[in-house]
């Protein structure tokens, strides 16, 4: 009996590790790839992987799409916060599978599913499988529906880690007793996504998204370990783009941050 083509894991962490689960109870053999280790060494092991898992941070993200041979840049698997396109189209990368994640899983607390989890791109139906295999609820979806489900988490997690610096709390707490500050927030998060992907969004419906969002889990912590480095992001976005966000900044001033942004992108 053959085994199925093997899988790459580039980054040990939660939910890298679930997917190296998933696809193990799949059939598939799975190559982990730890910090340090040479990306070309691992994948003269798995000569023709079947997939290659991007499971690292948002800060390594770019320094690892660099490495990957040509060869395999449309087998990758990309499943991070803030992710747009233009995130691996500059790296030559033309058709990757998207995972938009809503699985929270945090070390040492059991796992929350948020919302189902959808992927998008040619291996959407086994990622979804590896996925489900596990009990975690995972669609496909065609490519059309990518960028307004990407831009909807990317505007959950912003707002509520960035409203979390403020207020803290849950985000039962920040709708219900801080809703104009989350407001707020997201009006000028999609300024600088919308500016980012470089089209136009259909806002109503991308906030009607991240709502849903919210009502999965009016228990979850605003503020994650992340939020200030996502706020510094979000603002030196809003810097490039020429952007006013003055509640960003308000808050970047009260945590000892600093950011400023004028006019608006065309």
């Amino acid at each position: 009996m053959w085994l199925k083509a093997p899988v790459v894991i580039i980054g040990l962490g939660e939910l890298g590790q679930v997917l190296a689960t998933g696809f193990l109870k799949m059939g598939h053999p799975v190559f982990p790839l730890n910090r340090g280790a040479s990306v070309a060494e691992l994948l003269t092991l798995a000569v023709e992987p079947f997939l290659i898992v991007v499971a690292v941070g948002e800060k390594d993200l770019d320094g690892i799409l660099m490495t990957l041979p040509d060869a395999f840049k449309n087998r990758v698997l990309l499943l991070q916060n803030n992710l747009l396109r233009p995130d691996w189209q500059k790296h030559q990368i033309l058709s990757p599978t998207i995972l938009v994640a809503w699985l929270d899983k945090k070390p040492g607390r059991p796992s929350v599913s948020v919302l189902p989890n959808k992927v998008f791109g040619p291996y959407c139906d086994e990622v979804a499988q590896a996925l489900n295999a596990l009990h975690i609820e995972t669609y496909s979806y065609p490519i059309e529906d990518m960028d307004r489900a990407m831009v909807a988490k990317n505007l959950y997690i912003h707002t509520i880690n960035i409203a979390g610096l403020r207020v803290g709390g849950t985000v039962g707490g920040l709708w219900n007793h801080h809703r104009a500050l989350a407001e707020g927030i997201m009006k000028e998060i999609l300024q600088i996504q919308r500016c980012r992907l470089g089209s136009p969004l259909d806002e109503a419906l991308i906030i009607q998204d991240t709502l849903r969002g919210f009502a999965g889990d009016w228990n979850h912590i605003c503020m994650g370990r992340s939020a200030p480095q996502r706020l510094a992001n979000a603002l030196k976005y809003a810097e490039g783009f020429h952007l006013d966000t003055p509640i960003l900044r308000e808050i970047a001033q009260e945590v000892g941050l600093s950011g400023r942004g004028s006019d608006a992108c065309q």
